[in-house]
């Protein structure tokens, strides 16, 4: 397993898992991002999960596992090598979200 990172837009750095599982096409799965705001902030890390999830989808030379499967690793124990075998992946995304206001605080708008 190695950890490879490339830049998104916006800034955004995106790191990731790479195994070793043989398949025609890349196999990835975006787990439940943490949210690291109030629990009020819950779906938007959910949503933000969902989307880079549909987005990822859209790429015809990528296997994306459903967020309906993903999301049973919510808070899980499993390292993510066991994660990455149990879903026959080659790759986790994996991801933190704070929401912060304009002038630099955290909380909510």
């Amino acid at each position: 397993m190695r950890m490879k990172t490339f830049a998104a837009s916006d800034g955004i750095e995106l790191a990731y898992r790479e195994f070793g599982a043989e398949t025609r096409y890349t196999r990835l799965v975006v787990l439940p991002f943490k949210n690291h705001g109030d629990d009020d902030d819950a779906y938007l890390v959910d949503g933000i999960t969902g989307e880079l999830t549909n987005k990822l989808s859209g790429i015809g030379s990528l296997g994306v596992i459903a967020r309906t499967s993903a999301v049973q690793y919510r808070n899980s124990p499993k390292n993510a090598r066991e994660i990455g075998r149990e879903l026959q992946v080659q790759y986790l995304i994996e991801g933190d979200v704070r929401r912060e206001l304009p002038n630099g605080h955290e909380g909510t708008i």
